[in-house]
């Protein structure tokens, strides 16, 4: 209640160790999340690669689907790098073949040109990321201090 307006109702629960939620709430975070990835991959893949809006506007205009189509090219962008998907989307766009296999078709050919293995997608598990990250060492003599109040406390 603010003033005499009613603002919001929820359950009240005195319980401890419980989640409470509104499915409300949550499909209208997910709706959020879901926008907000969307726009996220064609910001990323236009600075990566100019040639992508030419290319998506060729989708668009054979009818393709520019969902899958951005879909796949983040991931070529993750594999192949922005060199190589950037020349592949400048072929493809001469060739007038906005496909997605196209520019498989085309990136494997550069590929063997230059006596490179395929590269290899990694699949890490949310722990493998985590393990990744980076943590900021600190002085360890406050963990000195620790072991002496434990030696104090001792009878």
């Amino acid at each position: 209640m603010h003033s005499d307006k009613l603002i919001a109702t929820h359950l009240r629960f005195w319980g401890r160790g419980y989640q409470i939620e509104d499915d409300a709430h949550l499909k209208a975070l997910v709706a959020a999340k879901e926008q907000a990835r969307h726009a996220r991959n064609p910001d990323r893949l236009h600075h990566a690669c100019p040639s992508c809006q030419p290319f998506l506007r060729l989708v668009a205009e054979n009818g393709g689907n520019l969902g899958s189509t951005t879909s796949g090219l983040s991931q070529l962008l993750d594999r192949f790098g922005p060199e190589m998907l950037e020349t592949a989307l400048m072929q493809a766009i001469e060739n007038r073949t906005p496909y997605l296999r196209a520019l498989h078709h085309l990136l494997d050919i550069e590929q063997k040109q230059r006596n490179e293995p395929p590269p290899v997608e990694l699949h890490l598990s949310a722990q493998a990321q985590a393990m990744s990250c980076q943590v900021r060492p600190h002085a360890l003599s406050s963990y000195d201090n620790l072991c002496c109040e434990q030696d104090n406390h001792e009878p």
